[in-house]
């Protein structure tokens, strides 16, 4: 019976490619074929042979997947032309990524991975409007590559409106990227800019706790504790900031700041 199930299969295939027609085709003509032969052998009593083809619909399943897959040129193939499309457009080509994605799309439909690959593309163009419409149609809207596409293309529109959009996109990246140093980082400077204190110092403990080599968080840490009259917590930030390393203008800030301490503790 296992034979008798692969040579269904071979013949199927045989015939789609002999026929130059589709696998569809071919399997439900050699099922049909199947089905008369069944009720011939029903009709002659054999009721055992008969009811040994009833597995001919799961045969007829995974022909379709195997068709599907094949048409589809698989997984793998997918990646590759997509990453092909990103490679065209670095490279300039654009009229070429754009057939490439039109394929892509009438074969498999529009992906995450296509709307990101022509948003790339718009952004080459400086269309910026275009690039944030296409990232703005991805279903995963809470992954990493979502916000950093979005984070950078509110960047690059540079305008009062974006800007205040992305201090919003920190925000809701901050809650969906809970590991996200840079994101917890960005959030507080969000918060920050709004001048709620309390809500920038979660943010920068955040990102302080996730990423210990960046001196930021604690840099601006240390000024908020300033401002906010808690000189010993300032100044412990300050010095974890020239510990993790600052640049020279912050570290010449932190000194100002770390004098006006001193000179606050001297007073008292």
């Amino acid at each position: 019976m296992i034979v008798f199930y692969g040579l269904f299969l071979l013949l199927a295939i045989g015939g789609a490619f002999l026929w130059k027609t589709s696998l569809l085709f071919c399997i439900l003509l050699f099922l049909t074929a199947a089905a008369g032969i069944g009720l011939q052998l029903l009709w002659k009593g054999e009721k055992g042979a008969a009811l040994s083809m009833l597995p001919l619909p799961v045969c007829l399943i995974l022909c379709l997947a195997a068709e599907q897959t094949a048409s589809a040129g698989g997984i793998g193939d997918y990646d590759e032309r997509i990453e092909k499309a990103v490679s065209c457009i670095e490279k300039g080509n654009l009229d070429q990524a754009t057939e490439l994605l039109d394929e892509l799309d009438e074969r498999f439909g529009v992906t995450d991975l296509s709307l990101y690959a022509r948003a790339e593309q718009f952004i080459s163009l400086r269309d910026y409007g275009t690039a944030l419409s296409c990232v703005s149609q991805v279903e995963d809207a809470s992954s990493q590559i979502y916000y950093e596409y979005m984070e950078r293309i509110y960047i690059l529109q540079n305008t009062e409106e974006s800007a205040k959009k992305l201090r919003e996109l920190y925000l809701a990246a901050a809650a969906d990227l809970p590991g996200s140093s840079h994101m917890q980082y960005m959030a507080g400077l969000a918060r920050l800019g709004e001048g709620s204190y309390q809500g920038a110092i979660y943010y920068f403990l955040r990102a302080r706790e996730l990423n210990r080599m960046d001196p930021m968080p604690c840099y601006y840490l240390g000024i908020i504790y300033y401002e906010q009259d808690e000189p010993q917590q300032a100044a412990l930030c300050f010095a974890d900031a020239l510990e993790r390393g600052v640049d020279a203008e912050r570290e010449d800030n932190i000194k100002w700041y770390v004098s006006k301490i001193m000179e606050g503790a001297l007073a008292e």
